[in-house]
């Protein structure tokens, strides 16, 4: 037991040296990057502003989504998608919507938790993990509740006759709270320009594309992508305030 005394204390010494150092040096520094407690109040109002606009917004569509099975307005802006996107497009929307289906989420989220957590990164691999789950069981809960059906053959083009229910779209929920949170990552976390470009771009393109996709393909109304924007937003701003909750954390500990 004596043997291991100077060692357990040159350790201890070493941690205490080192969050003191955090104490000193970086956290004074990384205050005096912060907005002045005005106008940190003033953003956190907008902020808070832009959330209630958003759950009433959705509120409001959804109430709508229950009673009525599609809006006039979806069926014309189905109708001229279909027609006026190209084929070779449609092709690329297609794909787009792949990594949403079972297998492409499987595959899709799988390995990108798999390198994320090769490289280290532990607590975002986990909240990209909880972003992708809680979109999923919140997008079941919702249709469960709504159980708006999806456009009809008689009506559109449908690529895949799915079973589920239309309102809100799983796809674009998925995709805004997980690429979303991905496309977040790779902004604030890698260095190098060309390679944090590319990948906010491909995450970014993905949440903007899979929307036209779900509707061009005929397995979604517009209103249906509409409202899981919304939510999906939400969702995706909730696991940002969490990871950086849980950043906080980890350097003051």
């Amino acid at each position: 037991m004596s043997e291991d005394q100077p060692g357990n204390k040159t350790q201890s010494t070493d941690q205490d040296g080192w969050k003191e150092a955090v104490r000193s040096r970086v956290l004074p520094a990384a205050r005096a990057w912060l907005a002045p407690e005005q106008r940190k109040r003033y953003r956190a109002w907008i902020f808070q502003g832009y959330i209630l606009a958003s759950l009433i917004a959705f509120a409001v569509l959804t109430v709508f989504a229950s009673v009525v099975t599609h809006f006039d307005l979806d069926l014309r802006i189905t109708l001229a998608l279909q027609e006026a996107i190209p084929a070779w497009f449609g092709t690329v929307l297609l794909w787009v919507s792949w990594p949403g289906y079972v297998t492409g989420a499987i595959v899709t989220v799988g390995s990108l938790a798999l390198v994320m957590t090769l490289l280290g990164l532990r607590l975002e691999t986990l909240i990209a993990l909880a972003a992708a789950g809680s979109s999923l069981l919140i997008n079941t809960m919702i249709k469960s509740s709504i159980r708006r059906p999806r456009p009809g053959e008689d009506l559109v083009e449908v690529f895949q006759i799915l079973t589920s229910y239309s309102f809100p779209s799983g796809h674009v929920m998925f995709y805004t709270a997980f690429f979303g949170f991905l496309a977040f990552l790779s902004y604030t976390l890698i260095k190098h320009g060309w390679l944090r470009a590319l990948l906010v771009s491909l995450f970014s393109l993905l949440v903007l594309l899979v929307g036209l996709s779900r509707v061009y393909l005929g397995e979604h109304w517009a209103s249906d992508v509409v409202g899981a924007y919304l939510i999906g937003f939400l969702i995706l701003i909730a696991a940002v305030r969490i990871y950086r909750w849980g950043q906080q954390r980890r350097i003051t500990e």
